[in-house]
């Protein structure tokens, strides 16, 4: 959504624990995973799925990520986010410097450069 030169193979939504499981609610008929606390050892957040109009869409309530071992605390999101225009509609994304940081401590370092040498608006 950020003009990325990316093929997105799901939408991530990033919010808090309560944000999480409203988001769960409202579209309850699209879970195909239910909203849990989970981690795979690396990150840890209330996750689950959605599948909406053929595409899978993650929630993703309070993360942290385990960095020199230690969990980080969950960021604000009104600290990372801003918003960008797409048909009409006002939509909050993560800055980008915020998503580069982030693949970086997840080990993901390619896309981590490809996110922090792209032009910001």
């Amino acid at each position: 959504m950020q003009g990325l030169p990316f093929d997105p193979k799901d939408i991530d939504i990033q919010t808090d624990e309560k944000g999480a499981y409203e988001i769960e609610l409202i579209f309850m008929e699209n879970v195909i995973k239910p909203v849990s606390y989970s981690s795979n050892g690396f990150i840890r957040s209330h996750f689950g799925k959605l599948f909406v109009d053929g595409m899978d869409v993650e929630i993703i309530g309070d993360i942290e990520k385990l960095v020199d071992g230690q969990w980080e605390r969950t960021p604000h999101l009104n600290n990372i986010k801003r918003f960008i225009h797409v048909n009409d509609m006002r939509l909050p994304v993560l800055s980008l410097d915020y998503e580069a940081d982030a693949y970086r401590k997840i080990g993901r370092i390619e896309k981590a450069e490809i996110i922090a040498n792209y032009p910001k608006f």
